[in-house]
């Protein structure tokens, strides 16, 4: 079994301060010992249309001189429910 920081950690939800760029979160998870990385797939971190293939290569030779992996990007996707408006709709992307 591999551990991975996953990056919704240092979103700057449940600490007081920024929220960490995923290069910090590669060096914060190489600090601490963890094998790789998750990455939360909505913004500040992974959205998708925030990451054309050039800057995902970029991070992923960072990660690996740093000797993490990228073990997931996590989707966040609730197929339960019909979407209905409200918050649901607002974290839909769009292009």
């Amino acid at each position: 079994m591999k551990l991975g920081l996953y990056s919704i950690t240092y979103l700057g939800l449940w600490y007081r301060g920024e929220a960490l760029t995923l290069p910090e979160l590669i060096q914060k998870a190489r600090k601490f010992g963890y094998d790789g990385i998750e990455i939360d797939g909505k913004r500040p971190h992974g959205n998708p249309l925030d990451w054309p293939s050039k800057k995902c290569k970029e991070l992923r030779s960072l990660a690996d001189g740093e000797g993490i992996e990228i073990h997931a990007v996590a989707a966040n996707n609730d197929f339960q429910l019909p979407i209905a408006g409200g918050a649901r709709s607002s974290n839909l992307l769009c292009a």
